[in-house]
């Protein structure tokens, strides 16, 4: 029997649930829309790194194929993604769902992928910190950009080498890089939605951005 297309979203915590309920944030409103299952890899502190590494696992393991929707909210080019074996306690911040300064994750059966974002090296576990601290020694927003637009453009090659159809790009806020001139998706703009944020907090949305980033989503499909 021909099920609907699921629907995978990949991005940062301007996707995920920072600060509203799960059924609030955009990815959940527009699945339940559009009445189909949803692939969340948006996260806290994630990377655009992590979106590419979690989408093509999905792909070349059969879980995403290209009758589904591919939806991609990139963030700052200066974040990546380590592997780290040092051991968290379990109350540990960096693994208390949505926790703002969430910056590492269960891998498998030991060690952590650490998000490395400015800010590790005040957040990070040991060696982590000084990881953070080179990182935004030896950094360049021009370079970082360079090999962003590099990994995209390939990334988008592999969507359209597997005859992906339904894909689009969704830059929002302060976090996403210009993509006008490397994609041949769609672009979703929500670069104004942060306009609704949360109490104090100026990087994520509230309910009402939410509602807004669906609407404007649910326009282009």
């Amino acid at each position: 029997m021909r099920t609907n297309p699921k629907l995978i979203v990949g991005g940062c915590s301007f996707s995920s649930a920072l600060g509203v309920e799960q059924e609030e944030k955009w990815p959940a409103l527009v699945s339940a829309r559009l009445k189909t299952q949803l692939i969340d890899e948006a996260a806290v502190a994630g990377s655009n790194y992590r979106i590419w590494r979690k989408i093509t696992t999905h792909i070349h393991t059969g879980n995403v194929t290209n009758r589904d929707i591919v939806i991609i909210q990139y963030t700052e080019p200066h974040r990546t993604e380590l592997y780290s074996p040092i051991q968290r306690t379990p109350d540990h911040p960096s693994l208390v769902p949505g926790d703002q300064n969430a910056q590492a994750e269960p891998y498998r059966d030991y060690g952590y992928i650490v998000k490395n974002k400015w800010g590790l090296d005040k957040n990070g576990v040991g060696d982590e910190k000084k990881i953070g601290k080179i990182t935004m020694k030896f950094s360049s927003d021009e370079f970082d950009f360079e090999q962003f637009q590099v990994q995209h453009l390939m990334f988008q090659g592999y969507l359209k080498s597997l005859r992906f159809k339904h894909v689009y790009f969704l830059r929002g806020g302060n976090y996403s890089p210009e993509l006008k001139d490397i994609t041949d998706y769609p672009i979703i703009d929500c670069t104004d939605t942060l306009q609704h944020h949360l109490p104090n907090d100026v990087w994520h949305m509230n309910k009402q951005g939410h509602k807004i980033v669906a609407q404007r989503v649910m326009l282009r499909l």
